[in-house]
């Protein structure tokens, strides 16, 4: 762990989007990498929920209602995650 605690905005990550595919990723900063893993869950934790309610009404925004039903419940919108590139 290193002595620097990171204090309120400071970028730990970043999300990375290919507007041509439609692709994203997420890229560790080395500060992030330095973090206590118990912050780093927790840090973790909150960004994913933040992440899942826009996920949510970007979905609510571009389907019915009737199709947003169909598309959570079948999950073919929700993809797998994939590994975490880190950056060094």
């Amino acid at each position: 762990m290193t002595d620097q605690k990171p204090t309120h905005g400071h970028i730990m990550v970043k999300l990375v989007a290919n507007y041509e595919t439609g692709e994203g990723k997420v890229i560790n900063t080395p500060a992030f990498q330095k973090l206590d893993p118990l912050l780093q869950a927790d840090l973790l934790k909150d960004w994913i929920y933040d992440l899942e309610t826009l996920y949510g009404q970007a979905i609510d925004a571009a389907f019915p209602k009737t199709v947003r039903s169909t598309v959570r419940q079948s999950g073919t919108v929700i993809r797998q995650p994939r590994s975490i590139v880190s950056s060094s």
